[in-house]
């Protein structure tokens, strides 16, 4: 909103910008950018959850026919308002998710898995092999095989995280739990930064450092103010008294 009201005193504002922020999805653009992936979620989970009342191949089978859609024709796909059309094919990877919930490894097994998975991603990603995705504008890359190796290192990257808790101290996980807190503001606000910046796709270092730190802190700061529900939606984080020690008689 504070945006908005700049613009206009700027007269920055054209119709077409208003138009894309209430249309959402692949039409948003900086400060706003991120925020198609929040209706898409929505409406991707929401999906979820209903074809979860059917076969699984009733569900698996509809998103793979948006995924053919995204492939034939991604403008029509991404043109759909709030993103609603890229959260079908968006579905493969909830159910990919759901799959790998159903894997279980421990030890060795469970760090081999890591690295093999990551290691076969990163290689297909590298070589070209496989192209990036853009899914704000239904882009899934090489068909089939983009969707496989992103699948392969977030499930290689979760593995490694599993096998790597044994190792991470009560402090040093206190620390990732905060810095997680912040991580979907900062999903949402990093765009706000470039925009501000003036940021050319050219300009990458160091507008990517500050794009990632700037929320990041503004996200640490806020959980710890009155503002966290409306900014992060979790409560205000208090200070804990360190608890006395009564000696034992």
């Amino acid at each position: 909103m504070l945006f908005l009201i700049a613009e206009y005193f700027r007269n920055a504002l054209s119709l077409k910008d208003f138009a894309g922020i209430v249309l959402g999805g692949s039409y948003l653009t900086r400060p706003f950018s991120a925020f198609w992936f929040v209706t898409a979620l929505i409406v991707a989970s929401l999906l979820f959850r209903f074809f979860e009342r059917f076969p699984a191949w009733v569900g698996v089978s509809i998103t793979g026919v948006g995924l053919l859609a995204a492939y034939m024709i991604p403008e029509v796909v991404s043109g759909i308002p709030y993103a609603a059309g890229v959260a079908i094919p968006a579905l493969l990877f909830i159910y990919a998710g759901k799959a790998c919930q159903q894997v279980r490894l421990s030890g060795a097994r469970l760090v081999v898995a890591a690295f093999v998975l990551i290691g076969v991603g990163l290689l297909f990603a590298i070589s070209g092999l496989s192209a990036p995705l853009d899914m704000k504008a239904s882009n899934f890359g090489t068909p089939v095989v983009s969707i496989a190796v992103a699948v392969c290192i977030c499930a290689g990257l979760t593995l490694f995280g599993l096998w790597m808790e044994q190792f991470i101290s009560a402090v040093f996980g206190r620390l990732i739990g905060e810095l997680a807190i912040g991580g979907f503001m900062v999903v949402l606000t990093h765009a706000a930064v470039l925009y501000a910046l003036g940021t050319q796709p050219n300009q990458i270092i160091p507008d990517f450092y500050l794009a990632l730190t700037i929320p990041w802190a503004a996200a640490v700061f806020l959980h710890r103010t009155r503002l966290s529900g409306w900014a992060l939606g979790l409560p205000q984080r208090l200070k804990v008294p360190p608890q006395s020690v009564t000696p034992e008689r």
